[in-house]
This record gives C-alpha cells, sequence and structure tokens, in this order.
C-alpha cells in the first residue's frame, strides 16, 4: 500500500515545542496522532494549536491528553476516501478547534494546524 498525504496547510515553526516542551508565540506542538479508520487504513498527523492568548499555553497544556482523546474520537472509523481531501483536513481543523474550546470551557485555541496529514 503506498503513502498518500494532502498538502497541509501547515504553519510550522522549527523550533516550536512540543507537549513536553514550551511553545512558541503561543504555538502548542502536539506529539503525532495516528488513528484508525475504516478497512485497516488510519491517519497519522501531527497538531499544532495556535491559541488566542499565549499566556493560555499552561492551561491548555494541562489538557493535553484530553484534547488528544477528543481527537482520536472524532476520527476513528471515518471513511479514509474522505478523510484525505483537503476539504476534510480544513474542515476538521475548524471542527476540532470548536470542539476543544467547548471542552476547555472557553476560546482558549484560535486554529489547529498540520505539520502532517497522512493516510496509510
Amino acid at each position: 500500500m503506498s503513502w498518500l498525504s494532502c498538502a497541509a496547510v501547515a504553519f510550522a515553526n522549527e523550533h516550536g515545542g512540543s507537549e513536553s516542551g514550551g511553545g512558541a508565540g503561543g504555538l502548542v506542538k502536539m506529539d503525532p496522532l495516528v488513528i484508525n479508520l475504516q478497512n485497516g487504513h488510519y491517519i497519522n498527523f501531527v497538531p499544532q494549536l495556535k491559541l488566542s492568548d499565549p499566556l493560555d499555553e499552561g492551561y491548555v497544556k494541562g489538557y493535553i491528553p484530553a484534547l488528544r482523546h477528543e481527537m482520536i474520537k472524532s476520527l476513528i472509523g471515518q471513511n479514509p476516501a474522505t478523510v484525505q481531501t483537503a476539504e476534510f483536513m480544513s474542515a476538521y481543523s475548524h471542527k476540532i478547534t470548536e470542539a476543544l474550546n467547548k471542552f476547555l470551557a472557553g476560546e482558549y485555541i484560535k486554529e489547529i494546524f498540520f505539520d502532517t496529514w497522512m493516510l496509510r
């Protein structure tokens, strides 16, 4: 099986933080996620959370395990043909931003970007 990938609208910062380190300018780079889709396919992506206020970084990082769970829940079992499109990636970014802000009970996340968006 070959790798399929979508061009990601990435807001990458080579010196940005990760879940265990500090972010740069209100950007929290999460560890990679690998989520099972339908028919043995899976999606591999690296989300970056652009915060509304860089001062909220500590608060948001405290919820990373729960935020990862919300991202997994919203993608598991999806149709691979749909997930691989740039339109889906963009819509997912908006949808999950709203869902995570609802979970956090505030407008903490301004946008979500992806370093990687690959379907296998």
